[in-house]
C-alpha cells in the first residue's frame, strides 16, 4: 500500500499555465486600452476642427443675415444666445 506523502514545504501546483493566460489577457487588455485612448485623442482633435468650422460658418450666416436686414450685430463677440441691448427688441 502506497501512502502519498508530500515532503515539500508547499504543495506543488500547476499555476504556470493559468498565470501565463492571465499575463496574456492583461497585455491584450492594455493594448486595447492604449488603442482606445489613441482613438479618443484623435477624435477629439477632429471634432475640434469641425467645431471651429461650424462656428466660422455660423458667424458667416449671422453676418449675412444682419447685412441683409440692414441692422448691426449687437452681441458680436459675446458667447450668449440672447441679445441684451434694448435696440434689438
Amino acid at each position: 500500500m502506497k501512502i502519498p506523502i508530500n515532503l515539500a514545504s508547499q504543495p506543488f501546483r500547476r499555476d504556470r499555465a493559468v498565470l501565463a493566460a492571465f499575463v496574456a489577457a492583461t497585455l491584450i487588455l492594455l493594448g486595447t486600452l492604449g488603442t482606445l485612448i489613441t482613438l479618443i485623442v484623435a477624435d477629439r482633435a477632429l471634432l475640434a476642427d469641425v467645431r471651429t468650422d461650424v462656428n466660422s460658418l455660423n458667424r458667416q450666416i449671422r453676418t449675412a443675415t444682419w447685412n441683409r436686414s440692414g441692422s448691426t450685430p449687437c452681441c458680436e463677440g459675446r458667447r450668449t444666445r440672447r441679445c441684451s441691448s434694448a435696440a434689438f427688441f
